[in-house]
């Protein structure tokens, strides 16, 4: 992280301005930069309003294009169009990679009944739409992903599932740390794609894997890590996971937990709102509130390409980071099991730096998660 991918990919995009690429922002603004950035290059940002369907006419038109996550996620490239792209010689650059399965919402046995009698459930677990009975109108959005050909169902759970065909046609750069870690790796080795790694250093691209003790020793000498008794809530290895948060904690667990963040915000020095942050659980779809704390201290476990808190040096992560244990099983059964320790350190690496480190400034963090204290510390002191 921080490391200069985003200016080494604007580099190497003007230093190949007879090439074709599709460039794609975790945010809408980060694609007016990448226009302004490559005035030869002429990127085009899809208009407001059928997004899609301007995305299809620029890459149809061999046009370059600059568009957010969000928008891949979405797009559909039918097998003649895709002929098309792939002719044109597209490359890819992918700032950060992206999740390709998410849960959908929950939903109880009745409805579920209704929902999979109208489905053809594939081998593979993707849903099509063969009913003709509707679902009830909360769910909708089923019918739509399903007919879209996004809609997996695994163990009595429905998923929305990234459409990949786009990645077959396109040469794909992929500027994250930790790829191996990401959902988009396991959804490669379903397909037996194979992928280099390298790094940028002093602004050039080394293939290989990246050396890393002198940057972990500075990293040392940056994080001081909150020890104590604090520490107890949670020692066991399930303790503030999302299930622990919505099931096991009692009401007074979770009072002790939100008081002794907002302690280690405000002993000794009375730590102001500005300079802290907390990542916690949802708890009934909020977050959680910490007493005489703004509720804009609160951050999200899994942020990624936010770079708006870089004055912000005290720190609590109060969550156990595993994978959907059903995204887990679907990808397990494929032959791509998730590494679930190395996907909770790569979330909480994002996390850490979103805040003052990455302007090279020291942070205390308190990470009560015995489990996850114990990832943190194992890969600072490991010099690989």
């Amino acid at each position: 992280m921080g490391s200069g991918k985003t200016s080494w990919a604007i580099r190497f995009m003007n230093e190949n301005a007879g090439g074709r690429f599709l460039y794609v922002a975790p945010f809408l603004s980060e694609t007016e930069r990448i226009r302004d950035a490559c005035p030869a290059l002429q990127f085009a940002l899809p208009a407001e309003g059928r997004k899609q369907v301007e995305l299809r006419r620029l890459l149809l038109a061999g046009r370059n294009v600059a568009i957010s996550h969000e928008l891949l996620r979405q797009f559909q490239l039918t097998d003649e169009d895709a002929e098309i792209v792939y002719d044109y010689g597209y490359t890819m650059i992918l700032d950060e990679a992206v999740d390709t399965i998410l849960p959908v919402q929950d939903m109880n046995a009745t409805d579920y009944a209704k929902v999979i009698s109208e489905l053809e459930v594939g081998e593979d677990g993707t849903c099509r739409w063969v009913g003709t009975e509707m679902p009830p109108k909360r769910y909708l959005d089923l019918k739509d992903t399903a007919d879209r050909g996004n809609l997996l169902c695994c163990r009595k759970s429905f998923f929305w599932h990234m459409p990949m065909r786009l990645f077959s046609v396109c040469d794909v750069w992929v500027l994250t740390f930790m790829f191996e870690a990401s959902h988009l790796a396991h959804s490669f080795r379903l397909r037996g794609w194979q992928w280099e790694t390298g790094y940028i250093r002093a602004g050039e691209f080394i293939p290989g894997a990246e050396p890393l003790d002198e940057e972990k020793r500075r990293l040392r000498s940056l994080i001081e890590i909150e020890s104590g008794k604090a520490n107890d809530i949670g020692a066991a290895r399930g303790s503030l996971s999302a299930t622990w948060y919505k099931q096991r904690a009692t009401q007074d667990e979770l009072r002790t937990l939100f008081n002794r963040a907002r302690n280690f915000f405000w002993y000794p020095d009375h730590t102001e709102s500005a300079r802290c942050a907390y990542a916690a659980f949802l708890i009934q779809g909020q977050p959680p509130r910490l007493p005489h704390y703004s509720q804009d201290c609160f951050v999200p476990f899994n942020c990624r390409a936010l770079n708006g808190y870089g004055d912000r040096d005290r720190l609590a992560y109060l969550v156990n980071v595993y994978e959907n244990p059903v995204v887990d099983g679907w990808f397990r059964e494929r032959g791509a099991p998730l590494d679930q320790d190395a996907f909770a350190l790569s979330t909480c690496l994002q996390w850490i730096w979103r805040f003052a480190i990455r302007n090279d400034k020291p942070v205390r963090l308190w990470m009560p998660s015995a489990r996850m204290r114990t990832l943190l510390t194992q890969w600072l002191e490991t010099e690989t």
